[in-house]
């Protein structure tokens, strides 16, 4: 028998699983004494001998759950966004899914290889691509300059529980 797990569950299960993953090479490497009880970084906890392998296994199951979630989300926009023809949230969806996925491969490489050199190669590397990215997004900020954003609210749609952001009752984007 087949059984179907509504979509809405694999957030939370990523969400325990990361605890999990955390938690668990954490308090088995400092009941060996591996680590100090202080703030290790979490790579550092999964250095040394059974704690290393719950890590690389915790991050690598971490990793396959967050692929699902990643291609469940991708499928929904795509599946809700449909009827819409548009070009540019098709592009976003697809880029997005790309940078999850390169994302989830990093997190890979680093929990499976608990070699000092490419930790230190994989940090500069997360560094450049976090500004980068930022960047990239910062150079949006002169062209949401020229919306205005206002959210309308019809009161007897709140009243009734009725309330379609999709409608364009709702919300009004202009531009000045």
């Amino acid at each position: 028998m087949i059984y179907y797990i509504k979509p809405w569950i694999y957030p939370i299960i990523l969400a325990i699983e990361m605890i999990f993953a955390c938690i668990i090479p954490y308090l088995k490497s400092t009941h060996d004494g591996d680590v100090k009880k202080d703030f290790p970084y979490i790579s550092d906890t999964g250095n040394k001998g059974i704690s290393a392998s719950a890590f690389s296994l915790l991050f690598n199951i971490y990793g396959f759950l967050a692929f699902i979630n990643i291609t469940i989300r991708f499928e929904q926009i795509k599946v809700n966004y449909s009827y819409q023809k548009s070009r540019p949230r098709y592009i976003v969806n697809i880029i997005t899914t790309v940078v999850g996925l390169i994302s989830l491969s990093g997190m890979a490489l680093v929990s499976t290889f608990q070699d000092l050199s490419i930790k230190r190669k994989a940090a500069i590397l997360e560094w450049i691509l976090a500004f980068l990215v930022s960047f990239y997004f910062l150079t949006f900020i002169p062209e949401f300059r020229h919306y205005d954003w206002r959210i309308q609210l019809d009161e007897t749609n709140i009243k009734s529980n009725k309330v379609d952001i999709n409608s364009d009752s709702i919300y009004n984007v202009g531009s000045k």
